[in-house]
């Protein structure tokens, strides 16, 4: 029997435990939307404390989390570092970043940690490091509801910047970030889903979207976030399709009431300003980004067409073969089009490796909605598809490699693999058949590739083994 201080001990560590695992939570959510471009808000560390040019404030409070988590482990003594689906496409990447990390420093003769936006590198160990700080099961749901819960500094945050800040690069947006479009756009993908929600579990988190999807709307106008707008617009109409039949018909108010939305704050707030940023878009000679990404393609295209095996590598300017506009800031380090820049830096292995690890994650949210079984995995189902068809709209057109982004994507990684996890009974989801799981309705396993080629080539090594053998 236990003694009354052996007891007290164990109730003081659990409950030391207890307050870890919220403050995991808390610095997760910190790091998801610490940093913006515009100067002047009071909650961004970086207005208060000066950081080395490199080293982004996000990044220290990550370090912050990641002290968290060391102690945690140290209490409960498990140092062990799991497994995950979306290890091996993140290991291909990493090998292919690295490899043109070194082609770049050798081919501009200097060493440097950093040769250009170091944002994409870090996915990888962002992924292994929220991989293993995050091991409950309910850590899945609470990882959705902390994304969605960056709105709440982050409206306040525009709303903060657009009265009082006197940043003059606030007159080109309240938000500038490719990251926090992103998490305007997840925000709003979680209201319109949550209206076809008949749950009662969500109940406080349906409120909480409610009251945000209308400020989410009118800090993207203000904010001039051409690509976050379509994004979302572009979102609500694919629900048409992905939502169960008998509920189709909601969802014309569902997306006429975004339409409606972005239109009635653009015309209370700056309606003149907001046509001439859209108007852009079709007329990209009158407005410096638009036509910086114009005229950016071209150029990129044909880096890739002189360059497919290998890439331009990291740090080594693309070439400049048609004149590029002066009318705004532009970088040759960088493309517009996200789907380009994998290619650009890596050659044709960089596009394998967009299709591997995007493949992972579409595969995911795809299975766990297929074969949702309550209201909360419907819910958590339907948003994982539509914030990645936001993703994949919005990579149409800025830069969703850099900016913080690859955190975002990491904690969507870890709660698309909880929700594997609780709705398919596994989240290694190499042994399951995707085409075939899909259109039976049914889970139907298979031998993942590794094993199969493996068992391919096992009679030919055994025959090799033999034959030195009999030689020696």
């Amino acid at each position: 029997m236990m003694t009354r201080d052996a007891t007290s001990a164990v109730f003081a560590r659990e409950r030391l435990l207890l307050s870890l695992r919220n403050l995991k939570y808390f610095f997760c959510w910190w790091t998801l939307w610490d940093g913006s471009f515009v100067g002047g808000s009071p909650i961004e560390l970086d207005t208060w404390i000066s950081f080395p040019r490199n080293v982004s404030s996000a990044e220290v409070v990550s370090l912050a989390f990641f002290l968290i988590v060391f102690i945690e482990r140290t209490l409960t003594r498990d140092y062990t570092v799991r497994r995950s689906y979306f290890n091996a496409p993140l290991l291909y990447l990493s090998a292919l970043m690295f490899l043109s990390w070194i082609r770049g420093m050798v081919m501009i003769q200097r060493f440097a940690i950093v040769l250009e936006v170091h944002d994409l590198p870090e996915w990888p160990i962002m992924f292994l490091f929220f991989n293993n700080a995050f091991r409950d099961d309910e850590d899945g749901a609470m990882l959705f509801k902390l994304l969605f819960l960056t709105m709440v500094p982050k409206i306040f945050e525009s709303i903060w910047i657009d009265l009082f800040s006197t940043d003059v690069r606030k007159s080109w947006g309240v938000v500038q970030s490719w990251r926090d479009g992103y998490l305007y756009d997840i925000a709003i993908m979680g209201a319109l889903v949550m209206m076809h929600y008949r749950g009662t579990k969500l109940k406080r988190l349906k409120w909480l979207l409610f009251l945000i999807f209308p400020l989410a709307e009118g800090v993207l106008i203000i904010g001039f976030r051409r690509a976050a707008i379509l994004s979302s617009v572009a979102a609500a109409s694919t629900m048409f399709f992905t939502l169960p039949r008998g509920r189709r018909r909601r969802q014309f108010a569902v997306v006429g009431s975004v339409i409606v939305g972005f239109l009635l704050f653009a015309i209370v707030t700056n309606p003149l300003e907001v046509a001439y940023r859209f108007t852009g878009i079709f007329q990209p000679a009158g407005e410096g980004s638009a036509l910086i990404r114009l005229m950016e393609l071209p150029n990129v295209l044909l880096n890739i067409w002189h360059h497919p095996f290998m890439g331009v590598p990291f740090g080594v300017p693309w070439k400049t073969y048609y004149r590029m506009p002066i009318s705004a800031t532009y970088t040759t380090l960088g493309t517009h089009m996200s789907y380009l820049y994998w290619p650009l830096r890596m050659g044709i292995f960089g596009a394998i490796a967009f299709g591997w690890v995007y493949g992972a994650m579409c595969k995911s949210a795809l299975l766990n909605y297929r074969f949702r079984k309550t209201e909360e995995d419907f819910f958590f189902g339907q948003v994982s598809i539509q914030i990645m068809v936001a993703y994949f709209v919005s990579s149409a057109f800025g830069l969703m490699y850099s900016e913080g982004l690859v955190v975002v994507l990491a904690v969507m990684m870890v709660a698309f693999q909880y929700q594997s996890k609780l709705i398919l009974g596994t989240s290694d989801l190499r042994t399951i058949a995707f085409w075939r799981s899909m259109r039976s309705r049914r889970i139907v396993l298979q031998e993942p590739l590794g094993d199969r080629v493996r068992g391919l080539l096992a009679p030919a090594f055994a025959r090799i083994t033999q034959l030195g053998t009999l030689k020696s």
